[in-house]
């Protein structure tokens, strides 16, 4: 079904006047418009919420809960067997929204957003804290260097849970774009009907998304409308790299490999496609705003080209640090927008980075 942004407007108005302004709320998130609505009517309404994956299990949702205390819950109405003692608020579609009965009211530093669990730990309750600053300014600076306009319409792949699959939700929707919501799997027959019905103009993925669309024979496939290709969350095979490189450059397409971590809500850098071929083994250049520096053990800056070291990001979108239970959502900005990544990385003479493995901690 297809929804406005008037429509977007309207749920927005009826979760803020249930949910009061700076209240903790735990997400039990789907690639559907349910978890899509309450997540943009949750960062308007600066009610801060906690995305995870609406699969979890229910012991992992349950020491979140415990660590966190959120007074809300949105739940797909599947589930709700598992929440009866909570109090029922409203329903929309398939979803709930449910509150705890005589919650306690912590207090949230007002700068605080969102928490995103990092990729290493889902169901643990380490979370990272990210800023409205941060997902402004990394929606801005993705947008600016893939040329996002309100003529795209990406179709979501990855969970929305996940740093990687939210960055493509936020870039866009600040834009004002279509977004292709789907559940569906690209090893569905019915993800790709909807992706062709809606004529999807880009598509991202992880390493393992595309080793599975090459098997799926993606790059004999006749899509004139798909225009961009995004890759990150790992690295890729070179010799993919190479081969979706020759296939965008044919297909009048272009492919972006990225780099980025949670703790810096998304994106670090982006190889521009005119480099992916040569370069293919590279993490490309800081995005719009950011910028990196190569440090050796004793904390020296290594200026030489081809020499490894620690990397490190700065930039606006460095996350205000991490969070294991409710008190730590009251804390400051901890990383003052300097994220030591704990990759290790060398730069080539024309500016591009490489990773080259990860530093033992």
């Amino acid at each position: 079904s297809e929804l406005s942004y008037n429509y977007l407007s309207k749920f927005s108005k009826k979760f803020d006047e249930i949910i009061p302004s700076r209240s903790l709320i735990l997400f039990l998130c789907q690639n559907n418009q349910e978890s899509l609505f309450a997540y943009l009517s949750s960062i308007t309404n600066k009610i801060v919420p906690i995305l995870i994956e609406s699969g979890t299990h229910i012991e992992q949702i349950r020491s979140i809960m415990n660590a966190y205390k959120p007074e809300f819950i949105w739940i797909p109405k599947e589930k709700k067997d598992s929440f009866k003692d909570y109090n029922f608020e409203f329903e929309y579609k398939n979803y709930l929204l449910v509150s705890k009965k005589n919650a306690k009211v912590y207090k949230l530093n007002k700068n605080l957003a969102l928490l995103l669990s990092t990729s290493g730990s889902t169901g643990s309750p380490k979370f990272v804290r990210l800023s409205y600053k941060n997902l402004e300014s990394n929606a801005l600076a993705i947008s600016e260097y893939l040329s996002i306009n309100k003529k795209e319409k990406p179709i979501t792949v990855l969970p929305m849970s996940y740093s990687f699959g939210l960055s493509i939700i936020n870039s866009h929707i600040i834009n004002g774009c279509t977004l292709l919501m789907t559940t569906k799997s690209i090893m569905q027959k019915d993800f790709w009907e909807f992706l062709k019905n809606n004529k999807a103009t880009s598509i991202s993925g992880v390493p393992y998304t595309f080793e599975i669309l090459l098997k799926l024979g993606f790059l004999k496939m006749q899509l004139p409308y798909l225009k961009t290709i995004t890759q990150a969350g790992g690295r890729l095979k070179k010799e993919l790299v190479k081969d979706l490189s020759e296939y965008c450059v044919q297909n009048k397409k272009k492919f972006f490999v990225m780099y980025g971590q949670t703790e810096a809500t998304a994106r670090m850098s982006y190889l521009p496609p005119e480099s992916a071929s040569e370069k293919s083994e590279s993490i490309g250049i800081p995005i719009p705003k950011g910028s990196f520096d190569i440090i050796d053990d004793a904390n020296n800056l290594i200026s030489d080209t081809n020499i490894e070291g620690e990397l490190i990001y700065r930039g606006p979108n460095v996350s205000m640090g991490y969070a294991s239970n409710i008190k730590d959502l009251s804390e400051p900005d901890t990383n003052k927008g300097t994220l030591y990544t704990g990759d290790i990385a060398k730069r080539d003479s024309d500016n591009f980075y490489y990773i080259v493995g990860r530093k033992n901690r």
